[in-house]
């Protein structure tokens, strides 16, 4: 997706493992099963360290590359998924336990990034580390019972996150372009 200045739409997030993200795909399957919700399965499970920005095309070469030689900040980060919560009724998520590692990882990694960022985005960003689940297509009418129905299913577990992403928002979905492991 290009945004009217011609330019393209990119995000950094940290992924979890592949029993953890199956996991949280199951949980996106399921709403858009019963309830219709399926933006949330435009983008991998994830947690956003840089909110998208735009970004014109010649400069994706040298995005691409930063990611590929930043330092080697991180090691593959354990954490705990407990729980649903939502943001208003737009968006439903699983909640992480919020740890100081990864803190600091978002903190870093922001602040590595933030020369293609704007000011507006950074000014505008706050991290709260989620696992969406469903957004933007929950019908106001259904919030109550997804939200029962996901808090019946007791979510808790444990995941790692292991590899950073940049995504590109193309032909409708977000892909990643280039990844570094922890």
């Amino acid at each position: 997706m290009k945004n009217p200045s011609g330019n393209h739409l990119y995000f950094i997030g940290i992924t979890p493992d592949n029993s953890a993200s199956q996991q949280l795909k199951s949980y996106q399957l399921a709403l858009f099963e019963k309830y219709d919700c399926k933006h949330a399965l435009k983008s991998p499970p994830h947690l956003t360290l840089v909110p998208p920005f735009a970004l014109a095309a010649e400069q994706e070469p040298s995005l691409i590359l930063d990611l590929e030689t930043m330092p080697q900040s991180f090691s593959s980060l354990k954490i705990i998924i407990s729980g649903i919560k939502s943001f208003d009724k737009r968006v439903i998520y699983a909640a992480p336990i919020v740890t100081e590692s990864l803190q600091k990882l978002q903190q870093e990694i922001f602040t590595y990034f933030g020369k293609y960022v704007s000011g507006k985005v950074r000014a505008q960003f706050m991290f709260t580390p989620h696992f969406t689940i469903a957004n933007r297509d929950i019908r106001v009418e259904d919030f109550p019972d997804i939200m029962a129905y996901l808090q019946s299913q007791s979510i808790e577990f444990q995941a790692s996150l292991d590899k950073i992403h940049l995504f590109k928002f193309q032909q409708g979905k977000w892909h990643s372009l280039s990844h570094q492991s922890g």
